[in-house]
Order: structure tokens, then sequence, then C-alpha cells
């Protein structure tokens, strides 16, 4: 961890059991994610997702499953793929929370800001998958490369093969 202002290292977590940097399909995916006070990566010693706490560098959780993984803002919640799988997963209590399944060749998951969307982008399609409610919206989509959302959640953008297609969520 490091200091943006003065770029000083301030913390180096050392773990070669747990710490692996590991590729993932085409896109080469390393799972490494921070979650308020906490970094998390995956250890395929114990197929783990470990935490650290940043503040101190101590091992703060360990949760029993290993994929890719991204941090919901929510700072509550964690949703991990596998293989054709999403898990969701309560940080605090470390217990899985939810899990679906989805068709096609992921390539990527995002949340949307406010934490209440998971966004799935596979080979054909887009699909915002909630919490709550299970899937609210799926997009076909031609040639899909990867996607973002905008810092207020309402626009959701898909770079293709040819062009950026932004949608608008109401």
């Amino acid at each position: 961890v490091w200091d943006a202002q003065s770029a000083e290292l301030l913390l180096l977590i050392q773990d070669n059991d747990a710490i692996q940097a590991n590729s993932y399909g085409d896109r080469g995916f390393f799972s490494l994610e921070i979650l308020g006070d906490i970094i998390l990566t995956m250890s395929l010693g114990d197929n783990s997702i470990r935490g650290w706490d940043i503040t101190n560098g101590q091992l703060a959780l360990i949760i029993e499953t290993t994929g890719i993984i991204a941090a919901n803002p929510d700072e509550k919640h964690l949703a991990v793929l596998k293989s054709q799988n999403i898990e969701i997963w309560d940080i605090h209590s470390e217990e899985l929370v939810d899990t679906f399944e989805v068709e096609g060749k992921i390539l990527n998951i995002v949340w949307s800001p406010n934490g209440n969307l998971l966004a799935i982008l596979d080979d054909s399609r887009l699909q915002l998958w909630s919490i709550q409610g299970g899937l609210q919206h799926s997009i076909k989509v031609s040639s899909p490369k990867d996607v973002t959302w905008n810092s207020d959640g309402d626009h959701i953008a898909i770079l293709t093969s040819q062009e950026i297609q932004v949608y608008r969520l109401d």
C-alpha cells in the first residue's frame, strides 16, 4: 500500500502461500480488490479469498472460495465469478448470500457505483443483476469487450469491437 501524495510505501504484505498473481482466460484477470480498509486477493494454496487490514497488515478475513472478485462499493458484499456461477458473499459474516448461474463466456463483472446492481458482461450480452431481485435487465451485444458505469450509476457503457454503446438506466 502506497501513500498517493508522497509515493511512500506504507505497507507490504507478504504471504507466499496466499498471494499469487494468476492469470485467467484471454483477458489475464488478476484477483485484487480493495473493500474499505480491507485488501482482498485470491489464494490458490488453500482455495480461499483472503483479506488484510490495510491499516496494520493483519489478516482480517478468509472466505472459503476462489475466483475473480469484484468488491461492492457498499463495503458489505463481494461478487465472485466461479466458472459459470456468480457467488455473492457478505464480507462481515464471511457467509455466502446468494449464487446464480450465468451463460456464455464471462468477460467482466462490475458493481454499479451505488452497489445495487452487478453488471455481468459475457460474449453476447450484458446482464444487470440485483442482490435483492435477481436479473433486472439483459441486453444483446455484438462482439463485446468491456463494460463500465458512470460515477452516478445512471449510465452504463459497453465497448465492442466496433463501437461504444451507452445506455441510460431508469
